[in-house]
């Protein structure tokens, strides 16, 4: 049984992808991973609980649901704001996979599909991947986005995902290029292994 962890936000990609997994082999168990920056939570549950009824999904599915007020906020507050979109998504994947390794989960699941938005290029997909310790799973990497919301309408999370507001805190031009040697030195300015650490202690798990 290959266990995976779903990184959710509410949003309309992400449930889509988890659904795709999920619906391509029986051998999985699935969860997922939230984080939280204070928004309301109802959105992702409501995915989650249309997820196990399109699925037949009989089982508690966990929600692990991470502390990232503090994160974020420091990432919006830096000078080089333009970063930042790699630099959420890289902490996002690096506690991930802290916290998938701790519980035995083989894999992640992103909803990135390539070249949507400024943390989906192909140049900063690779320099996130290097964030990660384990594999990482991207359904959606040739989908456009008329196919996921197709899929989405079909499945019925668009109905919930469509109330979800977006990224409130991106930056007006974030960086499409970046190197990783160039971001690893902001992030050893900015301490973010501290901020990781911070979060990662107040880790709460429902079940849904």
């Amino acid at each position: 049984m290959l266990k995976l962890l779903s990184l959710i936000s509410g949003g309309i990609d992400s449930p889509v992808a988890a659904y795709l997994i999920q619906k391509s082999s029986k051998e999985t168990h699935l969860d997922f991973i939230f984080f939280f920056t204070g928004a309301d939570k109802t959105i992702v549950k409501k995915c989650i609980k249309q997820i196990k009824k399109q699925l037949n999904i009989k089982r508690k599915i966990k929600l692990f649901i991470v502390p990232y007020k503090q994160v974020i906020s420091s990432l919006v507050g830096m000078k080089k704001r333009r970063f930042q979109c790699i630099l959420c998504k890289r902490a996002m994947l690096r506690m991930s996979s802290i916290i998938a390794r701790k519980y035995g989960y083989d894999a992640l699941i992103t909803g990135d599909s390539l070249g949507q938005v400024a943390s989906q290029t192909l140049e900063n997909l690779f320099v996130e991947d290097r964030a990660g310790e384990i594999p990482v799973l991207r359904p959606l990497i040739g989908y456009d986005k008329m196919d996921i919301v197709r899929v989405a309408a079909d499945i019925g999370t668009l109905q919930f995902s469509q109330k979800h507001l977006g990224c409130q805190f991106a930056p007006k031009k974030p960086k499409t290029t970046s190197s990783l040697e160039e971001v690893e030195k902001i992030e050893k300015e900015l301490d973010i292994s501290r901020l990781i650490r911070g979060a990662l202690g107040g880790v709460e798990v429902e079940e849904i």
